[in-house]
C-alpha cells in the first residue's frame, strides 16, 4: 500500500473522529452541565471534535502503515482496523464520560426529585432548636 493511500485512509478515519468527538462533546455538555454563556459550549464542541479530527488522522495513518506492513496489505483492511480502532476508542471516552457525570434519573423522561418533609408530633410545645436531643435523617 501506497503513503498517498495511507493518507486517505488517515482522512477517512479522520471524518469518523470528527463527527464521533462533536457528538459526544455535544452530549457531553449536557451531562456536564456547561454554560453556554459566551458560547463556551460550542467552543467545547468544536475543539472536542478537532481533537477527535486530529486523534484519528494520527489513528488512521499508524494502522495503514501496520496494514500496509503486514503479511495481507490492503486498501480495505486498512480502512476497517483503522474506522474500528477509532470507533472503539470514541465508544470508551463516550461511557467513561457518561459514567462519571453526575446525572439524575429519569422515570418516563421526567427527573426525580427528593422531596422530604420532617413533621414534629402537634403535641411539642418545645422549640426543636432548644432541644438536646441529636436527631438525624438518613437515606
Amino acid at each position: 500500500m501506497s503513503w498517498p493511500l495511507s493518507f486517505l485512509v488517515a482522512l477517512l478515519a479522520a471524518a469518523i473522529g470528527l463527527v464521533l468527538g462533536g457528538f459526544i462533546a455535544s452530549h457531553a455538555v449536557s451531562w456536564y452541565r456547561i454554560s453556554s454563556f459566551e458560547g463556551a459550549s460550542g467552543y467545547f464542541v468544536v475543539g472536542m471534535a478537532l481533537v477527535g479530527f486530529v486523534a484519528g488522522l494520527a489513528i488512521g495513518l499508524v494502522a495503514a502503515r501496520i496494514v500496509a506492513a503486514s503479511a495481507h496489505p490492503g486498501a480495505w483492511r486498512a480502512i476497517g482496523w483503522s474506522q474500528l480502532t477509532v470507533i472503539g476508542i470514541a465508544a470508551i471516552i463516550a461511557a467513561t464520560a457518561r459514567f462519571n457525570a453526575d446525572v439524575a434519573p429519569t422515570l418516563n423522561g421526567e427527573e426525580l426529585l427528593l422531596a422530604v418533609e420532617i413533621r414534629f408530633p402537634a403535641t411539642q410545645t418545645a422549640s426543636p432548636a432548644t432541644d438536646t436531643t441529636h436527631r438525624q435523617l438518613t437515606l
